[in-house]
């Protein structure tokens, strides 16, 4: 064997990788998991939600004989022809299912995010949509909120704020019988002022 061929100068077989899978980032999966079981928990309570004053107007639509038609915003193209219409009655129970699957589908979507690094991604902007904005629903609770601040007439704000923000429409409610109490009186006012003017002989304000 010549001198130069040592121990230290064999050589070395090539390094295989490793057959364990690979992880996909450094993130918490456990965690994440976790966030993403809460995240969609949330997202099946506002589908519930939602689908529960849906279920109240449609039911209320229908045993007053009220028909809805298209709003005008969104009449355009095929919306045009739709004529009034009774709205139909849908049930609940998607947004119960999304609810009671929430730790099934997270573990479903985890056991691919773990390897993928592109819907680990997604899954953690998701989650951290849902867990800044605290909860949906917020946002629905929001949005009913201005179409009905808007248009207090619009049905399905109404019912939608009637069926989840009762004690909102409850204070608004208030503050209105407060105000045409004001109205009331002012009203009775201006008629006396009137009659005063017709025996004076001046112009009075016609209600």
């Amino acid at each position: 064997m010549p001198a130069e061929w040592s121990a230290d100068a064999a050589p070395t077989q090539p390094t295989l990788p490793d057959a364990k899978p690979h992880r996909a980032g450094t993130a918490d999966l456990r965690q994440v998991q976790k966030e993403l079981e809460e995240s969609i928990g949330v997202v099946g309570a506002v589908v519930s939600g939602l689908l529960g004053s849906y279920k109240t107007f449609a039911i209320t639509c229908a045993v007053t004989k009220t028909q809805v038609q298209v709003p005008p915003l969104f009449r355009r193209g095929p919306l045009r022809r739709v004529q009034p219409f009774t709205p139909p009655y849908l049930e609940t129970t998607l947004g119960h299912v999304i609810v009671e699957d929430a730790p099934l589908t997270a573990g479903i979507v985890m056991r691919y995010a773990e390897r993928n690094p592109a819907l680990l991604r997604w899954v953690q902007r998701f989650n951290a949509l849902v867990h800044v904005e605290g909860d949906a629903k917020v946002l629905v609770d929001h949005a009913a909120g201005l179409v009905h601040t808007v248009k207090p007439g619009h049905q399905m704000a109404s019912w939608y704020l009637a069926h989840e923000r009762e004690a909102v429409l409850q204070r608004v409610s208030e503050e209105n019988v407060k105000l045409q109490a004001q109205v009331d009186q002012l009203q009775a006012q201006l008629r006396e002022r009137g009659r005063g003017g017709d025996e004076r002989g001046g112009v009075h304000v016609v209600n």
